[in-house]
């Protein structure tokens, strides 16, 4: 809470700030660091031991950088200028200080130092191995073209396409078979979409809805987006915005098909499906295309290129 200008702290400001001190004794309110609106805490409790955690963690001096910034802008411009694993830090303890606040708040129990350090080092390691998968991911795979599904499968390459300022996109879906034949090519329109993870849930989703109508038994599913790949192939439950479709999917997964793969793939080996998602954000409104035969000349040249180039190899 600003105080009023004159000497000592005294004005307004002040007595308003007394006031509600005054109302309960153990409460009042206090800016928050990242955007200076002001949050009901415990009196002086919570502050104190964040800052030990800031300390513990070795970041006293980056927390009294963030601290000279005015807008929650500079706070993360300010964050990305610091090395890798101090962003890791950083954001793992805002995350944890933001979750111990509203544990507190909702009456379960006083804040603990210890309960919010042990939180940040479990979702640090939780940031490590993460990324060690995703580093794992990119090694298994080296294609540098399209590759032909094994026997008895049949492909399907995905991709969504996702404008953050109108919050619109697309889906795109391209179905082959062991051959490289293309037998399926399909586009759509995406609206009120979350984030650019769920256009890709959304073509997931749609393929699965398109290819359990034609009665294939056998499919790969393969997409450039490793968080969707991930996600999908993941036996915990997703809890970000877009659990509700993923839950869908996983549950569509099991009961549409004999035998299913979702695996990832490089965006260069995807260049069809992605197209396809493009051309999809530029139909109307929630409408779609779906060509069975008479392909579109975009679709036929790149499964063409992408046919040459996986046989030469």
């Amino acid at each position: 809470m600003v105080l009023g200008a004159q000497k000592g702290g005294g004005g307004i400001g002040k007595k308003n700030w007394l006031r509600v001190a005054a109302a309960d004794g153990h409460m009042a309110w206090r800016p928050c660091v990242l955007c200076t609106v002001c949050f009901f805490f415990f009196w002086g409790t919570v502050l104190e031991v964040v800052r030990k955690c800031w300390r513990q963690i070795d970041l006293e001096q980056e927390r009294l950088k963030l601290m000279l910034c005015g807008s929650p802008k500079e706070v993360l411009e300010e964050i990305w200028n610091f090395p890798h694993d101090k962003q890791l830090k950083i954001i793992a303890l805002l995350w944890k200080w933001w979750d111990e606040r509203n544990r507190v708040n909702s009456g379960q129990g006083q804040v603990q130092a210890q309960s919010i350090m042990n939180a940040i080092y479990l979702t640090l390691g939780d940031f490590n191995c993460l990324a060690k998968r995703n580093e794992l991911w990119h090694k298994k795979v080296k294609c540098e073209s399209w590759s032909k599904p094994d026997n008895g499968f049949l492909k399907a390459n995905i991709d969504g396409a996702f404008d953050p300022n109108t919050r619109n996109g697309g889906w795109g879906c391209v179905l082959r078979d062991e051959l490289g034949n293309i037998l399926m090519a399909a586009a759509g329109n995406l609206g009120n979409l979350q984030d650019a993870l769920h256009s890709e849930a959304c073509a997931a989703e749609r393929t699965i809805f398109l290819t359990t109508y034609l009665g294939i038994e056998s499919l790969i599913i393969e997409s450039d987006a490793l968080n969707l790949v991930s996600g999908l192939n993941d036996l915990q439950e997703n809890n970000g915005v877009n659990a509700v479709i993923f839950k869908a999917i996983k549950s569509l997964l099991l009961s549409s098909y004999k035998d299913v793969r979702v695996q990832f793939c490089p965006r260069n080996c995807n260049g069809v499906a992605h197209v396809l998602a493009n051309f999809g954000a530029s139909l109307e409104p929630n409408s779609r295309l779906i060509w069975f035969d008479n392909f579109p000349e975009f679709v036929t040249h790149l499964v063409s290129s992408d046919l040459a180039r996986s046989s030469s190899e």
